[in-house]
């Protein structure tokens, strides 16, 4: 019986690049669905349907509806073991560093990235937020890829895609120095150089950056 193809709800120059970079990775074929956010497409009944938060991305791939970055990016990961972008399912030590790093990404890095970008009135006692602090974030980081290429030693992953994505986004918007974070700017340097991220940047660049 031939699989269903993935279609992802995306919007460009969005966080759902990073399921877009996913399915490149992984090497199948997929459909896109192009959500305007600017047009407040994600508010349609259509799509509020298959995510009530209203959010991109979407994954669907036959009966199965995906939200959220981390859960698709290990949804596809698990869904095409041949690609090799995640340690088989089960209790092992590689399995539990790979989630490990895979839900890092949306339960650290972006909370303590959104605290730079948006301060609170008063700051949040790192003590109280289940991501620490930005600073102890970079740490957490620096103190893993100043002794590997990749998340899980020198091979690249699904947990890649996510950090690596991140990682990029926050030197190109200085809030990571690069000539001081040598080995955060070096691992990023690598994610990018990867063929299927350069698919996915002219995907993107095929439409215009509502953000620029």
């Amino acid at each position: 019986m031939k699989q269903s193809k993935p279609v992802l709800h995306h919007a460009p120059h969005s966080r759902s690049q990073m399921s877009l970079c996913m399915l490149e990775e992984v090497g199948v074929d997929y459909d896109l669905r192009l959500i305007d956010l600017v047009k407040g497409e994600q508010k349609q009944s259509q799509f509020h349907e298959i995510n009530s938060m209203e959010k991109v991305p979407v994954l669907q791939h036959g009966d199965a509806t995906v939200c959220e970055t981390g859960a698709i990016l290990s949804y596809l990961a698990d869904a095409y073991p041949e690609a090799g972008l995640a340690p088989a399912p089960g209790a092992s030590r590689e399995r539990a560093e790979y989630l490990r790093w895979l839900f890092f990404g949306g339960n650290c890095i972006e909370p303590a990235a959104m605290e730079l970008f948006s301060p609170r009135k008063e700051p949040l006692n790192p003590g109280q937020a289940s991501w620490g602090d930005f600073p102890r974030v970079l740490q957490a980081l620096r103190e893993v890829l100043s002794e590997r290429d990749y998340l899980l030693g020198d091979k690249f992953c699904a947990a890649d895609v996510l950090v690596g994505n991140q990682v990029g986004f926050l030197i190109r918007f200085k809030s990571i120095d690069p000539a001081k974070e040598i080995a955060l700017a070096a691992y990023a340097e690598r994610c990018e150089s990867r063929s299927a991220w350069k698919r996915m940047r002219e995907h993107e660049a095929k439409h215009p950056n509502p953000w620029a």
